[in-house]
């Protein structure tokens, strides 16, 4: 932890804000057996499902009605080193349409290496890596109600 701060202290200065987790992602081996492990050992639901135009990726958004939600994504063509399957793909953290707005401008000032913005679905997002190699992405959208069940390519 940072020296001096008390532990859930906020800092004063920040560089952005973030609403809280949106997603987390994995990468597996088997989409249909880690969606039925979600589903029926853990009881989560499937939001929505679906796959790359190309047929390459395919995926499952789980949730349990709260806002975060669980991304499950099946990489066809590459070997489980290549994937990490069953680690972690990315995670996702969750910004205002405002912050949205003035963080690519705030993270390239800080020399911070940033792709997009990328929109799929409902969702815009920035991508960026950690200090240790970690992919982050900052978005902005929700799943809306009309969203649970449906299977799209994306």
């Amino acid at each position: 932890m940072a020296e001096g701060r008390k532990r859930g202290s906020p800092r004063e200065e920040v560089l952005i804000r973030t609403k809280g987790v949106n997603h987390v992602a994995l990468a597996c081996a088997d989409l249909d057996r880690s969606v039925e492990f979600y589903t029926e050992t853990l009881g989560m639901n499937v939001i929505m499902s679906g796959q790359s135009p190309d047929g390459k990726v395919r995926y499952a958004f789980l949730g349990t009605g709260g806002e975060a939600f669980l991304a499950l994504y099946h990489y066809a063509e590459r070997g489980p080193v290549e994937t990490h399957q069953g680690l972690l793909d990315h995670v996702a953290f969750s910004l205002s349409e405002e912050e949205f707005g003035e963080a690519k401008d705030r993270l390239q000032a800080r020399g911070v290496a940033i792709s997009g913005p990328v929109v799929r679905l409902q969702f815009k997002s920035l991508y960026l890596t950690d200090p240790d190699g970690a992919s982050v992405e900052l978005t902005v959208g929700s799943f809306r109600s009309e969203d649970v069940g449906k299977e799209v390519v994306v």
